[in-house]
């Protein structure tokens, strides 16, 4: 069966208002031409509104007006006919006033643009190959934090899987060339099928590591992540591993493509592959994300939790501080979609702190677990917080 054909997004990065981005299109011709700044705005009649009187006028005279009056309205024929595609209405003027006044109008509208900073990136999806393999790695670097583990065998693994994932370059406009190597990548593994890769195990094990004893969600992460099953078992309804990374200074509009890039495929495949088994191993009853936030720092980080004078009940005052202060703090993510994982995780999420920033806000990893029936809404949600980015947390709250 033939591979479906890639994505391509176009997006308008706006700095302040920022609008929603175009629907993907496969084909590869260029947006359409924007509308031309001069015929936005009407254009003013430069005609004199005084009339001389008539009984001032002589004969002669009154003829050498007329004469000159056809020439005008002669050569004002002329320069509407010549300004046909700005769609001008003005009977009277000067051409040469007239041109000037349409490359003022375009160079205020040039600065206006350029004010607000609005940059055009035509944004690629592709299928991973071989040659994205350093790319990969290199985004992956810090996926573990500052463990050594098989980053390698894992770029494998995402690479292999050509049917479900995709890389993200992005294409310069200017001469046509896109960028050598991916900018960003997402891909979904099933751990289940994949649970004797010593880079899975790794994965698996660092996050039962990281997820505290006595966590609310640790018996969930505990079933979900779980290596021992059956050889010879079904792979449907087991937990998929979710990675997703790319450089932050992309645009914010192309997150709710690429997820749904991804989702289509996992739904594609549970209806394409050849075999049952492979069918299956596509049918997820769950996601699980690691990802990066921050957070503001704890009420009290920073101080001696311990008493010289050894008084316990002041030191357990102060810990229950901490903890309250600790589930207020709020998250600020470094990608969009991740707020809305966060959302349709429930409780089933904790972090840990990575390190402190210059500002004071505090690096943390996010996991979550993601219900693969809820992963409809992603799309509709990114979306949303694109178009009103207070709207879900207020929704939220």
């Amino acid at each position: 069966m033939p591979k479906r054909k890639r994505s391509r997004v176009l997006v308008e990065e706006v700095d302040e208002e920022p609008e929603a981005v175009a629907q993907p299109k496969t084909s590869s011709a260029a947006a359409a031409a924007d509308e031309d700044p001069s015929s936005s705005s009407a254009e003013e009649d430069t005609g004199s509104d005084t009339e001389v009187p008539p009984a001032t006028v002589s004969e002669e005279e009154a003829e050498e007006e007329d004469d000159d009056g056809d020439e005008e309205e002669q050569s004002s024929d002329e320069g509407d006919e010549g300004e046909g595609d700005y769609g001008s209405d003005s009977d009277s003027g000067d051409d040469s006033g007239e041109a000037v006044d349409s490359e003022e109008e375009a160079a205020r509208e040039q600065a206006d643009a350029e004010s607000i900073g609005i940059t055009e990136m035509d944004i690629q999806f592709f299928d991973p190959t071989e040659p994205d393999f350093h790319a990969i790695k290199v985004l992956l670097q810090s996926y573990l934090d500052d463990s050594v583990w098989a980053i390698s065998a894992l770029v494998e693994l995402i690479l292999a899987q050509t049917r479900v994932g995709s890389t993200v370059r992005v294409n310069d406009e200017a001469d046509g060339s896109g960028s050598r190597d991916p900018c960003g990548f997402i891909s979904a593994l099933n751990i289940r099928q994949h649970r004797k890769q010593e880079c899975i195990q790794q994965i698996c094990k660092h996050a039962l590591k990281k997820c505290p004893k006595k966590h609310k969600a640790r018996p969930v992460f505990e079933k979900a992540l779980q290596l021992d099953a059956a050889p010879g078992g079904s792979l449907a309804q087991a937990t998929a591993l979710l990675v997703s990374e790319r450089y932050f200074n992309l645009p914010a509009q192309m997150a709710p493509w690429l997820n749904k890039a991804l989702f289509d495929e996992v739904e594609w495949a549970t209806e394409d592959e050849k075999t049952k088994q492979e069918r299956d191993a596509y049918k997820f009853k769950q996601y699980v994300v690691m990802t990066k936030v921050q957070r503001g720092p704890v009420q009290g980080d920073g101080d001696d939790d311990g008493d010289a004078d050894g008084k316990r009940a002041k030191k357990q005052k102060k810990q229950k501080k901490r903890k309250g202060a600790e589930a207020e703090r709020d998250f600020k993510y470094y990608k969009l979609e991740d707020e809305v994982f966060h959302e349709l995780a429930g409780s089933n999420w904790f972090t840990y702190r990575l390190e402190p920033t210059a500002t004071g806000q505090i690096v943390e990893r996010l996991v979550m677990l993601v219900p693969a029936a809820s992963i409809g809404e992603v799309f509709a949600r990114c979306q949303m917080l694109i178009e009103n980015p207070f709207e879900l947390a207020e929704d939220g709250a």
